[in-house]
């Protein structure tokens, strides 16, 4: 399921986030050397910050485990991007964090259909409780 993310889930999505840049990092022989931007070695205080400067940040968990991570973040006025997206490799291609689409929307259409899609999603998980 989805669900928003807070402040003491950070260090788990961090692992997510290592875990899931680390395969392209090994296939591409990325080091904190050579690409220290890179997601696989992202310390938690820059995650920290941009999570506080997040318009959304995103979690998929199966039984109690983050399985991906994805975060909404603000650009120029009215202009959003989504950022972060990790998957779990065990996890990939499953149509986790998929909207369909995205790419043919504005930036603030972008941003409108993921906040709509998560309202949706979430509206439907408190009506089954």
């Amino acid at each position: 399921m989805i669900e928003n993310v807070k402040q003491q889930d950070l260090p788990a999505c961090l692992k997510v986030i290592h875990t899931a840049c680390g395969t392209a990092a090994k296939e591409f022989g990325l080091t904190r050397d050579n690409c220290p931007t890179n997601g696989a070695f992202m310390p938690l205080s820059r995650l920290q910050a941009e999570f506080a400067a997040a318009s959304g940040s995103y979690a998929y968990r199966e039984d109690g485990r983050i399985l991906g991570f994805a975060m909404l973040c603000p650009r120029q006025e009215g202009a959003f991007k989504l950022e972060k997206l990790a998957v779990l490799p065990e996890a990939r291609r499953r149509g986790i964090f998929h909207v369909p689409d995205m790419a043919l929307l504005s930036p603030r259409e972008q941003e409108e259909q993921w906040h709509s899609w998560c309202d949706a999603y979430f509206a439907g998980l408190a009506e089954e409780e």
